[in-house]
């Protein structure tokens, strides 16, 4: 087959117009496709939108017409020799660049001044600073501006339904900080501070220094200048504009000719991609900053750092932990677990330290105290963990210990297996004590639980039979807290457990009587979802002996679950 003869110039130059008009067409025939309806526009119509172009452009259909449309108009240049039609698709996308490029900087020089953002180094000297409206102050310059010494009074003013509440904070030491303040110090104590503290108190004005606010009123939903961050400087009640930034969004032409899914994409930099749009939102004046943002320039902080650790001798500290260990209020005591912790690292656990964490077990049903009880564990060599296993212990058989919640595990691994003589121990105080707290039951059998046997399996459940057998040889007053615990820890149900414990309602006490029925035979076993006659008999037995309590507003509180299912 004979090719064509080449095209002259001004076929070439008819031919590149002709692809242009084609591409360029093909592409505002795409952007007008994919723009959604706006105005009066029949809700039909923008469900119909919604549902085919919407999916259309999630599976990226949009994105294939053009360079389908250049591939056919290359493939026919070369077939025919018109060079016109190959170099169309390759002067479209240039001419596409150059137009992103220059809308680019047309938004950039269309809000000239607005990329500054100078601070005075002066205003580093001020050593008051107000934040205003600030919606949250993330962790930590906050403190750290007031414990690092950057500033002596940090105010918070913000309008709360209509009224502004001015809260004023500066860093207190020793006696003059009370237990509400210790309290709200978690930072400082964590980094070992614990004779420093933040007081926080309202005041009625806001106080000379430095004034941060961020005024967003003048910027547009979606596009124009600007937010504005305002730096004044406040004397005598009078404010004086030190320093602004501003912050904006504009439309810039996308660099390819993209059609991506959903809402428009975050705003990017003015010379970045952006997401895919042919038409982008881009950033006028820098990228958006916070009233964090403002402080951060003012003062050369890092914002996210944390208050610096405390230089204090090693004796220092463990008398601090030692302490703190001694408050009543538990999160007044928490500073004392991060000292142990942080005596650990120096290697300086004694016995002391020791009997300091174990006093905690109490308070494993949260999981902070939980983690770092399971931490300094971890830490202790084996002499250390089998002297702490005795000091848990002897807490452990000390009536009316601690208070009743649910406990997390804090000793990774078996301790059936590497400490038996103290799993054995544990096991027993279950067994013979009868004037414990259900969390202590709980605990022994936790630290006796054999972690070789598979939940489940015939070896498991032999061990909670021979669990259920001393729970039945023991008293009936210690009856009810000790099923709990039982119940908590071995989950799985049989019918004779909830025959027995059936038996056994009239021995449990009204406070304790809903949590006894929901775990010890209301619901199924866990491994099937049929509901035997056992449940059955449970549940109306259980229903009986609500109704048997005199006092009905004792009754009223006990809300047992839907008597159907499992």
């Amino acid at each position: 087959m004979q090719s064509s003869p080449p095209a002259d110039a001004p076929d070439r130059i008819r031919d590149l117009r002709v692809g242009l008009t084609v591409l360029t067409i093909s592409a505002l025939l795409t952007i007008a496709l994919t723009t959604p309806p706006s105005g009066s526009v029949p809700a039909v119509h923008t469900v119909l939108y919604m549902f085919t172009v919407g999916l259309l452009l999630y599976l990226g259909f949009f994105n294939f017409i053009l360079p389908l449309i250049g591939t056919v108009l290359v493939i026919r240049g070369m077939m025919n020799n018109r060079p016109g039609l190959v170099a169309a698709p390759f002067v479209f996308l240039a001419l596409w660049i150059a137009a992103s490029v220059a809308s680019r900087v047309y938004v950039l020089y269309s809000y000239p001044g607005l990329s500054s953002r100078e601070i005075p180094a002066a205003l580093r000297t001020v050593r008051t600073l107000t934040i205003e409206n600030a919606s949250s102050v993330e962790c930590c310059g906050n403190v750290t501006l007031l414990s690092e010494g950057v500033i002596d009074q940090l105010v918070l003013a913000n309008k709360i339904e209509g009224k502004t509440r001015i809260m004023s904070s500066r860093l207190a030491r020793g006696s003059t900080c009370t237990g509400t303040d210790f309290k709200a110090s978690a930072l400082l104590a964590e980094a070992g501070r614990t004779d420093e503290c933040i007081q926080t108190e309202e005041i009625e004005a806001i106080p000379d220094g430095l004034v941060i606010s961020i005024d967003s009123s003048s910027a547009p939903v979606d596009l124009g200048c600007c937010t504005e961050g305002i730096v004044s400087q406040r004397l005598n009640g009078k404010q004086v504009v030190a320093a602004t930034w501003h912050h904006g969004i504009g439309r810039a032409l996308a660099y390819l000719p993209m059609f991506g899914p959903g809402s428009p994409g975050k705003a990017g930099g003015i010379w970045s991609f952006g997401s895919a749009e042919v038409v982008q939102r881009v950033q006028i004046g820098g990228p958006e900053f916070s009233h964090r943002d403002l402080a951060v320039a003012i003062y050369g902080i890092d914002w996210r750092a944390l208050p610096a650790k405390a230089q204090i001798s090693t004796a220092e500290l463990s008398r601090r932990a030692l302490s703190f260990a001694q408050k009543t209020d538990l999160l007044e005591r928490r500073p004392a677990l991060d000292m142990a912790l942080a005596l650990q690292k120096r290697q300086a656990t004694d016995s002391q330290i020791l009997a300091l964490v174990a006093s905690y077990i109490d308070a494993t049903y949260l999981k902070i105290e939980a983690g770092k009880v399971s931490q300094f564990w971890q830490g202790l060599s084996r002499e250390q963990k089998r002297e702490f296993l005795a000091l848990v212990l002897d807490r452990l058989r000390i009536p009316a210990q601690g208070r009743d919640h649910g406990l997390e595990s804090v000793f990774p691994g078996d301790l059936r297996a590497d400490f038996h003589e103290a799993a054995e121990q544990a096991e027993r105080i279950f067994a013979e004590q009868s004037d414990l707290k259900s969390w202590q039951y709980e605990f022994a059998l936790r630290m006796a639980y054999d972690d070789r046997l598979l939940y489940g399996s015939p070896e498991k459940l032999s061990e909670q039979q021979r669990i259920f057998a001393m729970l039945r040889g023991g008293k009936p007053a210690d009856l009810a807290n000790r099923a709990l615990a039982f119940k908590t820890v071995y989950r799985i149900s049989t019918d004779e457990e909830r025959d027995f414990f059936a038996g056994r309602l009239d021995d449990v006490p009204d406070e304790l009587l809903e949590q006894y029925v929901k775990k010890t035979g209301w619901y199924g076993s866990g491994t099937g979802r049929a509901v035997s006659q056992a449940i059955v008999d449970f549940r109306n037995k259980a229903i009986a002996r609500v109704a048997r309590i005199p006092d009905e507003t004792a009754r009223k509180k006990i809300h047992l679950p839907p008597n159907y299912g499992n």
